[in-house]
Order: structure tokens, then sequence, then C-alpha cells
């Protein structure tokens, strides 16, 4: 999030180099940061859900969600982490407009893969990677 308005910065005071190199190091410390963390939780997602409260007889549920989860997590990561950069460059209506149409797909399809697919749980992560 810090990069952001370094970047800004950089971009008011003419330097664009600079500011160039902050927001590709932004970029791929989100890529490596989001990878090992999907690498991590994947490893450890059990002790992980058990930590956060979920019983034996929920982990059939939230495994497999979370294990879907994890594989939207890159770019979930890098769309998160971006979008103050594209706030800081004076588009901050493309910003909103990403998180409102991620929102209303999620809405749309979590019913058409839960109850006309029939994928149960799994569809809810699926639209939510989506």
């Amino acid at each position: 999030m810090g990069g952001a308005p370094l970047c800004a910065i950089a971009r008011g005071q003419g330097n664009l180099k600079q500011a160039e190199k902050i927001m590709n190091l932004s970029f791929t410390m989100l890529v490596i940061f989001g990878a090992g963390l999907m690498i991590v939780s994947e490893i450890f997602a059990h002790p992980i859900l058990r930590m956060l409260g979920a019983s034996e007889q929920m982990m059939p549920y939230t495994l497999p969600y979370l294990r879907i989860c994890l594989l939207g997590n890159l770019s979930f990561m890098v769309a998160t982490g971006m979008m103050p950069f594209i706030s800081a460059q004076g588009f901050p209506k493309v910003g909103m407009m990403a998180i409102a149409v991620g929102a209303v797909s999620n809405i749309l399809l979590d019913p058409l893969f839960i109850f006309v697919f029939g994928w149960g749980i799994q569809g809810a992560a699926v639209a939510t990677v989506v």
C-alpha cells in the first residue's frame, strides 16, 4: 500500500523512471508474497482451519472452499495491491468499477454455481475466485 503514494510522489516530481521502478517492485513483491502465502496456506490448510475454529464436521466444506480460494489468491492480491496505483494515477472510477464488477459478478454467480450447476460449496468458492 505504501508503493502507490511513493509512485505518485515520484510522478509528481517528474521522475517517471523512479515511479516505474516503484510500481514494478510493488508488483513483484505482491506476486512473490501472494505465491508464498498460497503455498504456505495450502501446506497448512488443515491446521489453519482448526485454529480458526473449524470442527471436523465442517472440514469437508471448509477445506475444499479454502483450496479453491487459494487458487485465486495470487490474482486477488495483485488486483487489490495494484488498485491504489490506478487511483493514484487519477483513475479512481476505474478502480471503483473493477471492485463493483467483481462484487456483482460474485452475487450473480453464487446461486448459479451452487444451485443451478449443483456445485455446492465448491461453486461458492469458484464464484468468489471468478
